[in-house]
């Protein structure tokens, strides 16, 4: 393992084995020193929740398994996805377990609106948050009771009300989608959750307007002004390129900028890595064709 891994855990809700987790697995282990490892706390009942039982369990044992994740990935602190009561696990294990997270996907979220993640921020135990709202999410309306919120402690709305503070760390984004159906496919978690947790979307949609739009020709001016001498120092430094022309670097540059575009708009990998990925790819290219 190495500290430059990237681990995700997904949380489930009540009333499921959390089957999504098992349709984004693929995307989540697909990439090289990304991690995936889903919680499962068993299957309970929705009246369940309000039972002190069913929750500390499901929180403590979250616990431990965050601790031996911690242990097999020395130095790296993972990410979450969490939907309904899995979010309500996150929310309880960073306060009263000091718990490090690095990003926090949120969707269905019954965790209490003035939940204080810019304490948690401030102690360094979370980087970033994003709130998926679900505007037709019925279940999470049951939380604007106080009643309901009195039954299990800590609880709110935010799923279909957002967190009442505006940070910088934190995102809210709305769907007009219900408790769980808008997400359980893996087209969400590659255009919604990897490019957060891996910090691409900025250059996703730059790729995406750079192939895509009538300001396509304006954005490729802009791309090559943020990374043109970048792919360009990476193809001088390949092993297999020895004195090359201004011709062929100008033709390997152009290469590699059209794959590292291509593939950017997915949002899978950050720009160094698929500069020299590509790059890489072209000197395999020119050694075969030799």
């Amino acid at each position: 393992m190495s500290a430059n891994d990237e681990v995700v855990i997904t949380i489930h809700g009540v009333e499921t084995l959390g089957q999504w987790q098992n349709e984004v697995h693929p995307l989540l282990t697909g990439l090289p020193g990304f991690f995936h490892h889903p919680y499962n706390y068993s299957k309970f009942a929705w009246w369940q929740v309000a039972l002190p039982v069913f929750k500390e369990r499901a929180i403590e044992r979250f616990v431990q398994m965050y601790s031996s994740l911690r242990d097999q990935h020395p130095g790296v602190v993972p990410s979450v996805i969490a939907h309904s009561f899995g979010t309500y696990v996150i929310s309880r294990a960073l306060r009263e377990f000091g718990i490090a997270i690095d990003r926090v996907v949120l969707c269905g979220s019954i965790v209490d609106r003035r939940y204080d993640w810019a304490r948690l921020i401030r102690r360094g135990q979370v980087r970033g948050i994003r709130n998926e709202i679900a505007s037709k999410d019925r279940l999470v309306r049951m939380f604007r009771s106080p009643a309901m919120r009195a039954l299990v402690p800590g609880s709110g709305s935010s799923g279909v009300d957002g967190f009442s503070w505006r940070l910088p760390q934190l995102e809210q984004h709305q769907f007009g989608f219900g408790h769980s159906g808008y997400f359980i496919n893996r087209d969400h978690c590659r255009s919604a959750w990897l490019p957060y947790l891996r910090r691409t979307e900025t250059f996703m949609t730059l790729c995406t307007r750079c192939q895509h739009g009538p300001d396509a020709g304006a954005t490729r001016l802009r791309f090559d002004t943020e990374y043109r001498s970048t792919i360009e120092e990476v193809v001088r430094r390949l092993s297999y390129i020895r004195n090359p022309t201004d011709r062929q670097i100008k033709e390997y540059v152009a290469i590699v900028r059209e794959n590292v575009v291509r593939e950017g708009a997915l949002g899978m990998l950050p720009p160094t890595q698929l500069i020299e990925k590509h790059a890489s790819a072209l000197e395999r290219v020119l050694r075969r064709d030799l």
